[in-house]
């Protein structure tokens, strides 16, 4: 099995203590238990990549091709598309901090900004353990839930209190 392309996430480590060790994840957009979710090379991993790396360009380009024209939403389409663990395009840019990827899948595609992956964490989540303030009011700013538990029980809040952030 090749290394995964993607640079090691910190989040991990900066979270919470948990009463059980966390299952080690893969870096975003890798899929190594859902593999099969995701062909190398499909529209959805070209679609994720373009996220996790702020190419706004590219997450168009990807978000246009998945236009089948069956009537589905474009924004539902392109909030369909996950890797392995449940994470998205809009969880891995604002993750990354890119305002401009988060302000075209928010404010045109209008996918869902309280979308969870796999262990029910939010784009809010995402960028509170990356430390970006910016990104944190951003999605504040844009209706983001600060009640949303995740499947410890866990809203935001003890991410950010956990931070040292307010």
């Amino acid at each position: 099995m090749a290394p995964p392309r993607f640079p090691p996430s910190s989040s991990a480590a900066r979270l919470p203590p948990r009463s059980t060790p966390p299952e080690p994840r893969p870096s975003p957009p890798a899929a190594a238990a859902g593999a099969a979710a995701l062909a190398p090379g499909s529209l959805e991993e070209v679609l994720l990549q373009a996220a996790f790396d702020g190419n706004l360009r590219l997450v168009r380009k990807m978000a246009r091709a998945l236009d089948e024209g069956d009537g589905r939403r474009l924004g539902d389409k392109v909030g369909a598309v996950r890797d392995g663990n449940g994470v998205g395009a809009l969880h891995l840019a604002a993750g990354r901090g890119s305002l401009p990827v988060c302000g075209y899948l928010l404010e045109e595609l209008r996918v869902d900004i309280d979308a969870v992956e796999d262990r029910g964490e939010t784009a809010l989540t995402f960028a509170i353990n990356s430390g970006n303030a910016d990104m944190v009011r951003y999605l504040l700013d844009h209706g983001a839930d600060t009640e949303k538990l995740n499947n410890d029980g866990l809203t935001v809040l003890h991410f950010a209190s956990g931070e040292g952030n307010s």
